[in-house]
């Protein structure tokens, strides 16, 4: 959609401000805040909305979308319309050009009950944020690996995160919510029904919210509230870190696939295959590296990893115990890489070795985080196993020893547990359709904004990686969008077939449109 066929949205923008509203516009970009606000978290894309608004309740929310679903009725083409909660989609599928972005950082409320069994949590609140203050009450709620993503983004899409194996996905502790429906009627609902409020649109509580358990954030509405149930800890936790050399990532990957399936629930573990050089990595990125959580002592997590333990081939093996009641350093542990550095054989600091975190020196041209607040480009793409965890391994080895290394950008393959407690549904359903698989993968290519890095290589090296690794794999991961994939290929046929039930219903006009969204029928 080209600008000169999108209806001018000046007068929304005026009654927004006279309701005091922030809003920041193409319109005065002459302040620079507009070209700050517009950027996402991947440096990569780059939109230019006609407004961006920051909402600071559902009431704010209502406004703009029953303008915005006014002005679509009435000519038929209407503007984009998106819900940004912190901007780390990946593909940016939270903004657009020539539109309108409805933002939410500003409904960041942290409320827990008196009984500490529950919170409501704003949809733009910060995951660190949530996780110091929970740690405060010992309670916990498994989140993401990445301690800047906001709260919205992450639980409509799933949320994976090193608590999978232990208690599931963010979703599976979502209990109730409050949303605005793209008609701007403000409801709330639970998995049985509406709580709270009323809705002209003939939409089944127990489906929508179903929906929004997995189902891609922006597609139903716009959840400005999620009320989680909270769960209480043991204080003794452990992170750890297993490095390997070239020689030994297939005999690792099948090593490790096989722990996802069999170990402790308590178990919590990753791995990443890294396009490196020949010849050790002790101060550089590893070939195959293992990491983790484990909700237990220090003992009880060797015991767990042991099987992840050849000596002979082994680089780095670092273990470290942390207190849940002691909330800095449960922040650390939950996103590791945030703490002192590990140390090698001879005593000097080796690299943050983390899940999210990128395996470096300091002085490398690429990112060695990429959970920092500055937008940085990269390309990611996910799908799920199909085939034995060797034929993956020996496919990825292949690819990433043939395939030309892209100078300045960190390049490599995430390997996501599953399995343990993640395999339980919880009651009343959600939009995730992977349970019983043991992990899941994630291409991934990180670089530095105005490095002069050969960006179509990259988008290049992440294609070829998918169609290598595609005879041995199915499905992907909402979470870890890639806008050339089908959104299809993110649920099963019978999931994707609910969700669009559940779209024609709540948003027949398809107001909330945008790639990889789910479509009316």
């Amino acid at each position: 959609m080209t600008e000169a066929h999108v209806p001018d949205i000046r007068p929304i923008i005026i009654e927004a401000g006279a309701k005091g509203m922030c809003v920041t516009s193409i319109y005065s970009s002459g302040s620079g805040d507009y070209d700050k606000d517009r950027q996402v978290h991947n440096a990569r894309l780059q939109f230019k909305p006609q407004a961006i608004f920051h909402c600071r309740h559902a009431d704010d929310v209502s406004f703009l979308l029953k303008r915005l679903y006014e002005l679509k009725k009435r000519d038929g083409r209407g503007v984009p319309v998106t819900i940004r909660s912190g901007g780390h989609h990946h593909e940016a599928m939270c903004m657009n050009s020539h539109g309108a972005v409805l933002a939410l950082d500003e409904i960041n409320m942290i409320d827990v009950d008196d009984d500490k069994s529950h919170v409501w949590l704003g949809s733009g609140r910060r995951l660190d944020e949530v996780i110091k203050r929970l740690a405060e009450d010992n309670r916990l709620l498994p989140t993401g690996g990445c301690d800047t993503v906001n709260v919205g983004g992450l639980t409509n899409g799933g949320g994976w995160g090193l608590s999978y194996r232990t208690l599931g996905l963010t979703v599976d502790m979502l209990r109730e919510v409050e949303m605005v429906l793209p008609n701007g009627d403000i409801v709330q609902l639970d998995k049985d029904r509406f709580t709270k409020g009323e809705t002209s649109m003939l939409v089944n509580a127990p489906a929508l919210f179903k929906a929004i358990r997995g189902g891609g954030g922006g597609n139903f509405g716009v959840v400005t509230r999620f009320r989680f149930q909270l769960t209480e800890f043991d204080p003794e936790f452990c992170t750890f870190t297993l490095q390997y050399g070239r020689e030994l990532r297939t005999e690792m990957a099948e090593r490790w696939a096989k722990v996802c399936e069999d170990a402790d629930h308590r178990l919590n573990l990753f791995a990443r295959m890294t396009v490196v050089p020949e010849g050790p990595h002790i101060d550089a990125n590893p070939a195959f590296l293992i990491g983790g959580r484990f909700y237990g002592s220090e003992e009880e997590c060797e015991k767990a990893i042991a099987p992840l333990m050849i000596y002979e081939g082994l680089e780095l093996k670092d273990i470290r115990s942390y207190r849940f009641d002691s909330p800095e350093n449960f922040i650390v542990g939950l996103f590791p890489g945030r703490e002192e550095p590990a140390r090698g054989r001879d005593g000097t600091p080796l690299p943050a070795q983390g899940f999210a975190l990128q395996v470096g020196a300091g002085s490398m041209s690429k990112p060695t985080d990429t959970c920092i607040t500055c937008p940085e480009p990269h390309k990611v793409s996910s799908s799920m196993p199909a085939g034995n965890a060797a034929d993956i391994a020996d496919a990825a080895k292949n690819y990433i020893d043939c395939y030309p290394v892209v100078k300045d950008v960190n390049m490599y393959l995430s390997w996501h547990g599953m399995g343990g407690q993640g395999k339980i549904e919880p009651e009343g359903g959600t939009s995730f359709a992977w349970r019983e698989m043991p992990y899941m993968l994630q291409i991934q290519a990180w670089w530095w904004p105005d490095s002069g890095v050969n960006e179509q290589a990259v988008l290049n090296w992440v294609t070829g990686f998918r169609e290598a690794l595609a005879p041995y794999t199915t499905g992907a991961f909402i979470n870890f969008p890639d806008a050339d994939q089908d959104v299809e290929t993110y649920y099963s046929p019978q999931i994707y077939s609910d969700l669009q039930d559940v779209k024609t219903n709540v948003d027949p006009h398809n107001l909330l449109k945008f790639d990889l969204g789910i479509p009316p029928r």
